[in-house]
């Protein structure tokens, strides 16, 4: 807005200038061609390569030039210089308006005009070099703005990463309390119950027919305290299974080479499908180190129609090619594993290595 109106103000008062130095001459050729040369260098000034800014800054210079070599002809373009001069930001361009005194020493113009002609054109440096700094302290203001938000979008999600990653080391702390707990649970009381049946049973022998029913109750509730205790312990091991933390510690200690991890499902594996799963990554992870050159290993476990599908691939190509179905001994003892639960697994090495394995899903009374 602040450039429309200098524009505004220095155009009237260069026809202002043109008419007073012609009044009996209405100077709209003037006018008109004087506002297509102002517009150019305001048109290339759009770009913002410095090779394109020196250069509207020398097409200004040499439009003024040109506006006085046009003043022989009619001496009204003279007075419309001003409106070139706001599309010059370097001094050194400015010495075109040097030719200015010089044509009024061959030609001498009338004294208001000149006075007003360079009045105008001091007027219209200063406005533009206002208006210049004006924009750049706008500008500035807006890559302050966009970099503070940018700023405030990392922060933010930063922010979020630490709280994850919060919730994730408190998950794992619960989550090692409870194996400690019930290791100490197994190791030491059921020790202790374990010696106590023996020992109720030894005294079972030696016992009188009247007190063996009252030892035969003892021992009886003793061995349903073990296996409740079995149970309890065998719960709390099974809810600390996380397959997605597990996998995830497996990406943070693989530096081979890049490894990414993808699991969408529904059902914690249970115990057995838990550590078969595990296995057979760990061992395609080991095949990978050892017989290929990949950069990236892929995996991905999901749950359809209560089956657990996992994918693990490579990009690499084997150092050693060899037929596909010489496997090692590892993969045959995790297609055996993988055989014995009811799920199937499959092995290519034809355009980078890749297991696909199948395993169902466990039903909840099969897990109690």
């Amino acid at each position: 807005m602040d450039l429309l109106i200098n524009s505004i103000l220095i155009t009237a008062l260069s026809t202002l200038g043109a008419t007073l130095s012609q009044p009996d001459v209405l100077p709209i050729v003037e006018f008109f061609s004087s506002l297509i040369l102002a517009a150019i260098p305001h048109l290339i000034r759009t770009a913002k390569d410095p090779k394109w800014h020196r250069f509207t800054n020398a097409c200004a210079a040499l439009f003024i030039l040109l506006l006085v070599l046009l003043s022989w002809w009619k001496p009204a373009f003279l007075y419309f210089i001003p409106l070139l001069i706001g599309s010059i930001d370097c001094a050194p361009y400015l010495y075109a308006f040097l030719a200015v005194p010089l044509f009024w020493i061959m030609q001498p113009p009338p004294i208001h005009a000149a006075a007003l002609l360079v009045l105008t054109s001091v007027l219209a440096f200063i406005l533009s070099y206002r208006t210049r700094r004006e924009l750049g302290f706008t500008r500035r203001h807006f890559e302050t703005v966009d970099d503070q938000r940018r700023r405030v979008r990392d922060l933010h999600r930063q922010n979020r990463e630490l709280i994850a990653n919060r919730e994730l080391e408190m998950s794992n702390a619960r989550l090692r309390e409870r194996n400690r707990i019930s290791t100490e649970i197994h190791d030491n009381v059921g020790h202790l119950l374990s010696s106590s049946i023996l020992q109720v049973g030894a005294l079972e022998t030696i016992a009188s027919e009247s007190e063996r029913p009252y030892i035969k109750s003892l021992q009886q509730t003793l061995s349903d305290a073990m296996q409740q205790i079995r149970d309890s312990v065998h719960d709390i091991h099974r809810d600390s299974l996380d397959i997605r933390r597990e996998l995830q510690q497996i990406q943070e200690n693989f530096t081979f080479c890049r490894m990414t991890s993808n699991v969408a499902i529904e059902q914690e594996p249970d115990a057995k499908v838990h550590y078969t799963l595990l296995a057979i990554v760990r061992e395609a992870l080991t095949n990978t180190i050892k017989h290929s050159d990949a950069t990236l290993v892929t995996v991905s476990l999901t749950e359809v129609a209560r089956q657990y599908h996992m994918i693990v691939t490579d990009n690499g190509k084997p150092k050693d090619p060899r037929p596909a179905e010489t496997t090692g001994i590892g993969l045959v003892t995790m297609e055996e594993r993988v055989r014995g639960q009811g799920g199937t697994i499959h092995i290519s090495a034809s355009d980078g290595f890749r297991i696909f394995v199948t395993l169902p899903v466990a039903k909840k009374e099969e897990e109690a």
